[in-house]
């Protein structure tokens, strides 16, 4: 099995795919692989990746429809079902930049509170408030229409949310000269451009034009928004502010896709 796996990941792109994997989900990666490759190197897949946890999201909770649980719980249970793919790992950077951005006087300040690996108010009313918008979110797509249209909002949201990390660290300098958001390197225009393309025409068969539009000038507002906001206050981005730009924009995409 592993000779077969390694002749299948003889090619970097593939491998550049695993290591995102590795990091973006807790999904198990065999340890043959060899990541040499800075991990920003993989960003044209984080989109991709993004796109597989909504369809695997978005099949648990046909399954649990199926099995005729209230749908009130299918939301609560697909949204953690996501977090533990992932590991949390978004919603850690948002919990992160809240407690900073909320208890550090200083930029050396909030970057500092950011390392700290414990949650403080702030990041726990972050969490809260996210985690209840993104569960309500799925409930009312839920509600009013069928799963495959939430199947379709979990996908769309999932890889334009890590298409807008991939776009803040390519519009932005990282703020630390330590940590993950320096360490993983800067990602290239081709790794936004090329999956937006890809994405957008895949789009076009699932959404009305008008609303892709829509959808797509929210998620650049957001970016620039975080982006700003972040340089604002600790002069770029880092890892925790990656992680929650995903995390905001995924909620925003949500919310408006409540109105398909």
């Amino acid at each position: 099995m592993n000779t077969i796996f390694n002749k299948l990941t003889t090619k970097q792109p593939l491998i550049d795919f695993f290591l995102a994997v590795s990091f973006l989900t807790r999904i198990p990666i065999p340890n043959v692989l060899k990541f040499e490759n800075e991990l920003m190197s993989a960003a044209w897949s984080f989109s991709l990746i993004g796109a597989l946890l909504g369809f695997l999201c978005g099949s648990i909770a046909w399954v649990l429809l199926y099995l005729n649980i209230p749908i009130s719980i299918v939301a609560f249970l697909t949204v953690g079902s996501m977090i533990l793919l992932t590991g949390g790992i978004h919603e850690d950077g948002l919990a992160d930049m809240a407690d900073g951005v909320g208890g550090g006087k200083s930029a050396d300040e909030k970057i500092a509170i950011m390392r700290d690996s414990q949650i403080g108010t702030y990041g726990a009313l972050s969490l809260i408030f996210m985690l209840g918008m993104k569960v309500t979110a799925i409930d009312i797509i839920l509600n009013n229409d069928t799963i495959l249209v939430c199947m379709i909002s979990l996908v769309i949201s999932g890889a334009l949310s890590r298409l807008s990390m991939v776009t803040v660290a390519f519009l932005f300098e990282n703020a630390s000269k330590t940590g993950l958001g320096h360490f993983a390197g800067k990602p290239t225009l081709n790794s936004i451009v090329m999956p937006l393309i890809i994405l957008t025409l895949i789009s076009l068969l699932l959404l009305p034009i008008l609303k892709l539009i829509i959808i797509i000038i929210l998620c650049v507002l957001t970016t620039i928004i975080i982006g700003k906001f972040s340089k604002q206050q600790i002069g770029g981005y880092t890892g925790d502010i990656l992680g929650a730009t995903q995390v905001v924009s995924e909620v925003v995409i949500l919310i408006y896709l409540t109105t398909y």
